[in-house]
């Protein structure tokens, strides 16, 4: 079965071991109600709490609501200034069917990364699978740019992120990233 990730974060109202767990045992629940899976899915996950919430480890709460069996991280995230405060975020590596859709969840004050200044998705461009030739799967994404008629098309492969405007910078790509839009 194909791993994929799923993204998640939420906030604990004050920093005290049992509104860690609280929050964290809601956002896992979460997690799998929204995408359909159950824990024995789950590979494996990260945790990562914001330096405010120093009361408890969010994996405890994981434990406790019984994912003893999965194995987990835990760690503290960078301290920046007006970061969201009191924010645990999960990153959980889960086992899917090919073609299982993801879904990330966003609880209380969390929300998602923003996007960009001036970019918007554009919907409808899917996973496509390489050219022949090409080992690895490869996920081509259109961005719409605010200035008139202007598009820039990402191409994420393991290692690096290429992009260019209107064209991907090699014929792979470019092969890939046509599919993408022909059948958009």
């Amino acid at each position: 079965m194909p791993l994929r990730a799923i993204k998640g974060a939420t906030t604990a109202p004050i920093d005290s071991a049992r509104e860690i767990c609280t929050a964290t045992t809601e956002l896992l629940h979460a997690m799998l109600s929204e995408n359909a899976l159950r824990v024995e899915h789950v590979v494996s996950l990260m945790l990562t709490a914001t330096p405010d919430l120093r009361s408890e480890f969010p994996a405890r709460g994981a434990r406790d609501a019984g994912w003893g069996e999965v194995p987990m991280l835990c760690a503290q995230e960078i301290d920046v200034p007006g970061a969201l405060p009191r924010c645990i975020r999960v990153l959980a590596h889960v086992e899917v069917t090919a073609g299982h859709p993801v879904r990330h969840v966003y609880l209380r004050d969390a929300r998602a990364p923003p996007r960009p200044a001036g970019v918007e998705r554009v919907k409808g461009v899917p996973d496509v699978p390489p050219p022949a030739g090409v080992g690895q799967r490869m996920r081509c994404t259109r961005w719409a740019i605010s200035a008139p008629t202007s598009a820039v098309l990402w191409a994420r492969r393991p290692g690096r992120v290429m992009s260019g405007v209107r064209q991907p910078s090699s014929s792979a790509e470019s092969t890939a990233c046509s599919t993408a839009r022909a059948s958009s």
